[in-house]
């Protein structure tokens, strides 16, 4: 232990806006640029409130709301139909024409004709 007397440091500060520590005297953040008006009040007054969240349950909220976007999504273009469905269809009919087909004329038959007799 030293015979010296403890000089009492001042605590350093936070920047409120990116979180850089700074020096207690500081009045300018060397950093964002962020001005500070008098002492440690400014600082604490300007803090932003935090939220923080694990990280599972990060990952569930990503999961839940990407589920959430893609059933809309599938929801609205069934509902919506496809460009298929919406766009007029030129409809095709068939027009049945029959054509005469050449009919076979019957051959004449050959009949039977008696000899005389003697």
């Amino acid at each position: 232990m030293s015979d010296q007397p403890e000089t009492s440091r001042p605590e350093p500060k936070l920047c409120p806006r990116c979180g850089t520590r700074l020096s207690a005297g500081a009045q300018r953040c060397p950093v964002c640029g962020l001005e500070f008006e008098g002492g440690r009040e400014g600082l604490e007054a300007g803090r932003r409130a935090e939220i923080r969240l694990s990280l599972p349950l990060a990952a569930a909220l990503l999961a839940v709301f990407s589920l959430l976007s893609a059933g809309l999504t599938y929801a609205a273009v069934n509902f919506m139909g496809t460009a298929e469905d919406t766009a007029p269809t030129a409809t095709t009919t068939a027009t049945v024409t029959v054509t005469p087909t050449a009919s076979l004329t019957p051959q004449p038959t050959a009949t039977f004709t008696p000899e005389p007799s003697p």
